[in-house]
């Protein structure tokens, strides 16, 4: 007697057609279009887009599958992988066995040697912005952390003698999202292909940057004294076994600009989202401008001061999970397979939906409010963390997460030790979700001087 045969897994529920709309909502509002399908269907979900299918995924245990338990079954997506300024696989990009060699060379650059050096940097652009500021003052605060994050980025990753123009980084950032929006359109090819200005601005930008990266490895490789910038420590980095083949210079200049794009972008929404939030709710406000004044008094700002300072990291976890700048992620399958007991296809784009994860009641008490308070208890944090996905999961998860967390509570702590930062917008913060969730446009603000503030 035959034994009868299993029958196949369902496929993902999901909406019937909705291509053209579906490309127009998600050009228009993407964080919109997951909240509605997710909405709608439940915690996984399949829609097409084109010609494309994707699956949206919005439960822990099934985004742990995709990244975790069955990430053999997925490679990171196209859209990531053919921006034009990359000519290899990068960190941000590789699959596999080069994915496994390149983050073992970038450990280096993270260690206790960088990280001394990157926390100097920031303590010291921090201390320089706020100082520019005058009482009374308006000023454009997603401006300000834009600057901010994007010089702390070209003296961390470049070394202080380079004196690089933090323009140069902002052009070349700016000419990759460019060409991350025209891959996510038809024609891509073609689009590219056209002398439009925005890929003339971008190319011109690229070659400006292209020289900068190539004397800093020049500058390296000759130099008897050990540099501690990140391009540098790239150059030179070596795996603790010794078995890897280390990094071309054409790697490096491929890693430095996927450094500027992910280091730039997402830390500086991150600490504008940071700054948005504080102003809006004055509790928050009030005890840490408490927390700064008790660690850290009248006297400048050092350092070794980011381990005592817990309520200005907890302001940045609640940032990451009430605004997250990576709210999503995106994995094609490259073979079939099933998530959640439901049948993934091959080609299929699965893409984990992190900021719903981080608004859903069944994981975060009242998700909608800002408090930060729910990080500073460790039962609370404990069950919590199994649905909290700000810098990735498992193998992947950002290299760069504690460079990230130590910029933005040195940020925080700055501006408050001296300055309270009040609104000027009183409507719904805009956003734009092209490549991060970020504020949309201008962020006003009056800086108030704190009284009893000295700290200079």
């Amino acid at each position: 007697m035959a034994t009868p045969t299993r029958p196949p897994a369902p496929l993902p529920p999901g909406p019937r057609g909705g291509r053209l709309r579906h490309l127009v909502a998600r050009l228009r509002d993407f964080p919109g279009l997951l909240d509605e399908l997710h909405g709608r269907y439940g915690d996984i979900v399949s829609y097409r887009v084109l010609n494309r299918n994707f699956c949206a995924v919005s439960d822990p245990g099934m985004i742990r599958e995709v990244l975790v338990t069955k990430r053999e079954s997925f490679h990171k997506t196209a859209g990531y992988k053919d921006l034009r300024p990359m000519r290899n696989p990068t960190i941000a990009t590789a699959d596999g066995e080069e994915h496994t060699r390149r983050r073992k060379l970038f450990q280096p650059s993270f260690g206790s040697r960088g990280m001394a050096a990157y926390s100097e940097i920031m303590v010291e652009k921090a201390h320089v912005m706020r100082e520019g500021w005058q009482d009374g003052q308006a000023i454009d605060a997603a401006a300000e952390m834009h600057d901010l994050a994007m010089g702390v980025a070209v003296t961390a990753f470049f070394g202080r003698d380079m004196q690089v123009d933090p323009k140069i980084g902002k052009a070349a950032l700016d000419g990759i999202l460019w060409d991350f929006v025209l891959g996510a359109l038809p024609f891509t090819r073609l689009l590219r292909a056209l002398p439009l200005p925005g890929n003339l601005r971008a190319e011109r930008a690229w070659r400006a940057l292209d020289e900068v990266v190539h004397e800093v490895i020049r500058r390296a490789r000759n130099s008897i004294i050990k540099r501690t910038d990140m391009i540098s420590l790239l150059v030179n980095a070596r795996d603790d076994e010794g078995i890897e083949r280390p990094f071309s210079d054409d790697e490096v200049r491929d890693e430095a600009f996927v450094l500027l794009m992910v280091g730039h972008e997402t830390s500086s929404s991150a600490m504008t989202w940071c700054l948005d939030h504080v102003m809006r709710n004055p509790v928050v406000r009030d005890r840490l401008e408490q927390e700064v004044d008790e660690v850290v008094g009248d006297r400048p700002i050092v350092p070794a001061d980011h381990s005592s300072l817990p309520y200005a990291r907890a302001v940045f976890n609640e940032a990451l999970r009430h605004t997250p700048p990576i709210f999503f992620l995106g994995r094609e399958a490259i073979e079939d397979c099933t998530i959640g007991g439901y049948r993934i296809r091959k080609g299929t784009i699965v893409q984990p939906c992190i900021r719903v994860v981080h608004h859903c009641p069944a994981h975060y008490a009242d998700p909608d409010t800002f408090d930060p308070a729910r990080w500073t208890d460790p039962a609370t944090v404990r069950r919590m963390r199994h649905a909290y996905f700000p810098f990735g999961y498992g193998s992947r998860m950002c290299i760069a997460w504690a460079f990230a967390t130590m910029e933005a509570v040195y940020a925080l702590a700055s501006i408050v030790q001296r300055w309270r930062i009040e609104p000027v917008l009183t409507g719904p913060t805009p956003v734009n979700s092209t490549g991060v969730y970020r504020v949309g446009g201008a962020l006003p603000a009056i800086v108030r001087e704190r009284r009893g503030s000295n700290a200079r």
